[in-house]
């Protein structure tokens, strides 16, 4: 790899870390608020940290029009994401759901990047989607079985817009500012949520607790910070590739789930995460290069 595949290689693995944390915030706000509630209340705390951050460094550039459908685009596909991804999982096991959703976003991301950035398919990034694929069954496997069709559908829908928001980040991450991107999409986001948590009646209440605000403001910075590191990720690295590489949020996953919740890990599992860790490296090696060097040791030694 050279430094900037490197680089987007290291910014897309942090990025995979950190929504691996994300269960962390959501499991400790799900006791004193709903879904929507708390996506809606999210977004609020990031728009109010991005524009604080944008507006004192003053690194705003000017929206074109022909940008305004892509934003607008994105920062829906950000609400229909939880949307229907809430919608699986209160019906179908989390393994389940997750499983699905990971199997669609990679699907999504080599299509998107196939049909839109004209990106090829090579036999590295088939070997990787297989490895990736393995280590999936050997994580998720025991979940894995048939379910009620409409929720399954629900998780691969909500999986292709991951995908899709991810990768379509190339179509804007050379013209604007990563945070101002941020910014624009999550204020579309937060005033699509609101329609959105008024139709659905869930209960709104903004008396919550100091250890939930506290939360909230925590889970708003670590989100920022992962979209941060994926937009600025995938400046250097293809939208099929990347995808492979957010796929290291399995095993980050596993582990925040062994060291904050004990969660049991079967040998099993981790030898599964760590080959979807390993699919994730795989389309960026030189192959060719290290080919060539071996076969000029051999031709060395013979001489």
């Amino acid at each position: 790899m050279n430094s900037s595949k490197t680089q987007g290689y290291l910014e897309l693995l942090v990025a995979s870390f950190l929504f691996a944390l994300f269960p962390i915030f959501t499991r400790n706000l799900s006791t004193e608020v709903g879904p929507i509630l708390l996506s809606l209340i999210r977004a609020f705390f990031m728009v109010i940290i991005l524009g604080f951050v944008v507006f004192f460094r003053k690194r705003l550039e000017k929206v074109e029009k022909s940008d305004i459908k892509i934003f607008l685009f994105r920062g829906s596909i950000i609400v229909c994401n939880l949307i229907f991804f809430i919608k699986a999982v209160v019906v179908l096991p989390v393994g389940v759901t997750l499983f699905i959703f990971f199997c669609s976003s990679l699907i999504t991301s080599y299509l998107v990047g196939y049909f839109f950035f004209n990106e090829k398919i090579t036999a590295k990034k088939v070997l990787a989607i297989g490895m990736a694929f393995i280590g999936m069954v050997m994580v998720y496997g025991d979940n894995v079985k048939l379910y009620e069709l409409t929720p399954m559908l629900f998780a691969f829908v909500s999986g292709g817009f991951y995908g899709i928001s991810a990768t379509t980040s190339k179509l804007v991450n050379t013209k604007y500012p990563t945070l101002q991107i941020n910014l624009i999409e999550y204020a579309i986001a937060f005033v699509a949520t609101i329609p959105l948590i008024l139709l659905s009646q869930e209960t709104i209440r903004l008396d919550l607790s100091f250890s939930a605000y506290l939360n909230f403001i925590l889970y708003a910075a670590t989100t920022i910070g992962a979209l941060v590191t994926l937009i600025h990720g995938f400046k250097y690295i293809e939208a099929q590739v990347g995808g492979i590489i957010l796929l290291s949020e399995i095993p980050f996953g596993l582990l925040v789930g062994y060291l904050w919740y004990g969660e049991t890990l079967t040998l099993f599992t981790i030898f599964g995460g760590i080959l979807i860790l390993a699919a994730s490296i795989v389309p960026n090696l030189n192959l060719r290069r290290h080919l060539e060097f071996v076969s000029g040791v051999k031709k060395y030694e013979k001489s």
